[in-house]
């Protein structure tokens, strides 16, 4: 039967019923012990979160692009005489690791 001659609710009893098999197939293999098949069962996470991305608004994708933080040279500069006091005073202790 060709798939354009169906009816819009034909389609979604077919769809819902591969659906079925699909979720029985890979049940059954794993009661068999067995790999399910290349195809069977539902998706794999990654697939679903990538679906739930395409889904957002992209709105809130701007949003979550901030620009990039920057330091200023003082700033730099401050971190670093921080960071070298510890270390002088870690290595006048004796000891290598903080």
């Amino acid at each position: 039967m060709k798939l354009n001659a169906l009816s819009v609710a034909q389609l979604r009893r077919a769809a819902a019923l591969k659906e079925k098999i699909e979720a029985l197939e890979t049940e059954l293999s794993g009661l068999l012990g067995a790999a399910p098949a290349i195809g069977a069962g539902t998706p794999s996470v990654r697939n679903a979160r990538a679906e739930k991305r395409a889904k957002r608004p992209a709105a809130r994708a701007r949003i979550s692009a901030a620009p990039k933080r920057t330091m200023s040279g003082a700033a730099r500069a401050r971190l670093s005489a921080i960071a070298k006091a510890r270390w002088s005073k870690t290595k006048a202790a004796g000891r290598n690791a903080l």
